[in-house]
């Protein structure tokens, strides 16, 4: 059943109020932050709490980008973090390609246009991360483009450091909620990664995958659309 009272209130005056001040402070905090701590080609939307640590110039957006409460945008990497146009960073949302105390410097990460990271979802950085057009990454995904070298047993496992392959998202995929994207996959061009899964592996095109570790359960087709 349809909520009248909810629907009367997204009706209402009061909320159109609400989301033209939302809209005003946003954009008015996004020039601010313009200013002093990023590049933007466009009007860019900052809500509150927004963190961002790092040159102004290793942090370049698009057009109409939108970054919502609490995000951390830590942009210390060898190269810059670049964002498209129409870009949606999510509450809490957390990108690092570097360790806070360490001096050893992450690669970075390009993203695409028309693309979002979902509410609370860590990319980790260190090794480049290159996400496409139109993707969409759902709330507490985990993109990890750094591994622990463990081949010796006589030597602690923080002592051996580390490999950074890198990551690939192609255009159009869609990453489920509670996700884990591990270093040195790719996923190809219009693929669904299931909610809850570990992509350790390669994805080709066109496919959903599930499960831990990720495996193929079937390929997308017309039959998708009907």
């Amino acid at each position: 059943m349809t909520n009248v009272k909810a629907l009367k209130y997204v009706n209402s005056d009061k909320y159109r109020f609400f989301i033209m001040k939302r809209l005003f402070l946003t954009v008015l905090r996004g020039y601010f932050y313009k200013l002093f701590f990023l590049r933007s080609c466009g009007p860019i939307s900052v809500s509150s709490g927004c963190t961002i640590i790092g040159p102004k110039n290793n942090l370049i957006f698009g057009q109409k980008c939108k970054l919502e409460e609490n995000v951390l945008l830590q942009a210390i990497s060898e190269e810059p973090l670049k964002f498209g146009d129409n870009v949606t960073i999510c509450f809490g949302a957390l990108i690092r390609p570097s360790g806070f105390w360490g001096r050893n410097l992450g690669k970075g990460l390009s993203m695409g246009n028309n693309s979002s990271i979902g509410a609370y979802s860590y990319i980790g950085c260190s090794g480049k991360v290159q996400i496409g057009n139109q993707v969409l990454i759902g709330p507490n995904v985990s993109i990890i483009a750094e591994n622990h070298i463990f081949d010796s047993l006589d030597i602690p496992i923080q002592n051996q450091g580390v490999s950074n392959k890198g990551i690939v998202i192609e255009d159009n995929v869609w990453i489920g909620t509670k996700s884990v994207i591990l270093d040195g996959v790719k996923i190809g061009y219009g693929s669904i990664v299931a909610a809850g899964s570990v992509v350790t592996k390669n994805i080709p095109s066109n496919v959903i995958v599930a499960g831990t570790p990720a495996k193929i359960i079937r390929q997308r087709d017309t039959n998708d659309f009907r």
